[in-house]
């Protein structure tokens, strides 16, 4: 489907509008089983996605706790690293604006596994519906599924 400027849509609509199902897709590649995640000495936790993560983080500053942007990765790092400041947290966010599921594998091994996080959170897909709705993509449901599937291995 290609937008023309009388049928466009905007970004934060496809947010609005595809949150519940982004959210249920989470729920279904989930661990049934998984338990709550308590913070050890020295635990790694790595932000993974797309602008939503990005939030505007200093890039240029890829030390460990810096450049987490103004986003909910920041947000989240605030209440770990007030709740457990003993533990030397490492919290990193490696989001990047504009990113799709794509974008993501193919910086996954430097961006996501030589981090070597305990926890791991991603957060993509805006884009690769947008993109695609705006006629700038031409990947598909199977695309991103099988593509964030091949990450989570």
């Amino acid at each position: 489907m290609k937008i023309t400027h009388e049928n466009t849509i905007s970004r934060r609509t496809i947010v609005r509008q595809a949150a519940p199902a982004a959210l249920l897709g989470a729920m279904a590649i989930a661990k049934a089983d998984a338990k709550p995640f308590t913070p050890k000495q020295g635990t790694t936790i790595l932000f993974q996605g797309d602008s939503i993560t990005d939030a505007g983080r200093n890039k240029n500053d890829a030390k460990a706790n810096n450049g987490l942007g103004r986003g909910y990765p920041a947000h989240v790092a605030g209440g770990l690293l007030g709740k457990y400041a003993s533990l030397g947290l490492q919290i990193h966010n490696r989001g990047i604006s504009g990113n799709k599921v794509p974008d993501l594998a193919s910086r996954w091994e430097k961006d996501a596994i030589d981090i070597k996080p305990d926890l791991l959170s991603i957060l993509i897909g805006v884009n690769d519906i947008w993109h695609k709705l705006n006629g700038r993509y031409d990947g598909t449901v199977e695309v991103y599924e099988t593509g964030y599937r091949e990450l989570l291995k």
